[in-house]
């Protein structure tokens, strides 16, 4: 299932990093950050991403079920910080035919990635990118793109250019797979969102960046899964 995206042209466009994000700092935000922001903000997170692993799990899980990633060849993560999850389908959940590539901005995440994925690496590769678009890959190389808790952290201009370009990553049915933060449904989960919101907006870099979106504006008729805020999960 591929989505039909609009509004991203050819030329490579650039989100420059500011002084403030290589010193890992935020800087001024209204709606997500700009990548080099995040790359500034997940080397100072490091290896403590891996602690959100409880919050996360039945997300990533769910993810791996309905993207069928068992039966993903050439998978691309987007956002791979820690490695932790190419890790599990290389282990677990793809064959021995995966040939997984995972994209991240944050040169200490790709560093911690690299050396947990060293194991697979005939048949696994970490590349650090700089926000350009459109990424580096080949056109039509992919079988799966998945992208764990990454669209929630972006501004959702660039999310949609993001998105829109995996499609040219995409083989014809292909699957791009989202897992992101949303709005809640019930009472109590839309407090909370509204809550978390809030301080998304004031102090980012403690949730590491991310915030509840609306994917089905970031995302066409792209297959994803929304998770509605919980405590503890940045």
């Amino acid at each position: 299932m591929r989505a039909a995206l609009a509004g991203i042209g050819s030329t490579p466009q650039r989100y420059p990093v500011s002084k403030t994000a290589h010193r890992g700092g935020p800087g001024p935000r209204t709606e997500g950050f700009a990548p080099g922001q995040a790359g500034g903000v997940y080397d100072r997170i490091g290896w403590l991403q891996d602690t959100q692993l409880v919050f996360e799990a039945p997300a990533l899980a769910r993810l791996t079920a309905d993207g069928r990633l068992s039966e993903a060849h050439y998978p691309v993560e987007i956002g791979c910080g820690t490695g932790r999850f190419a890790r599990d389908l290389l282990t677990k959940v793809c064959g021995p035919q995966c040939r997984y590539v995972g994209l991240d901005v944050s040169p200490r995440m790709c560093r911690i990635a690299t050396a947990r994925l060293s194991r697979w690496s005939a048949r696994a590769r970490v590349m650090q990118v700089d926000g350009t678009l459109p990424l580096p890959l080949p056109a039509a190389g992919a079988d799966r793109v998945a992208a764990a808790f990454v669209v929630d952290l972006l501004p959702t201009e660039y999310a949609r250019q993001l998105l829109a370009d995996t499609q040219r990553v995409l083989a014809p049915g292909g699957l791009l797979c989202l897992a992101s933060l949303v709005q809640g449904s019930t009472r109590a989960s839309r407090a909370f969102s509204s809550a978390w919101s809030i301080l998304a907006e004031r102090a980012p870099a403690l949730l590491g960046g991310c915030r509840p979106v609306v994917l089905p504006v970031l995302g066409g008729r792209t297959h994803m899964l929304g998770r509605p805020a919980s405590p503890g999960h940045g």
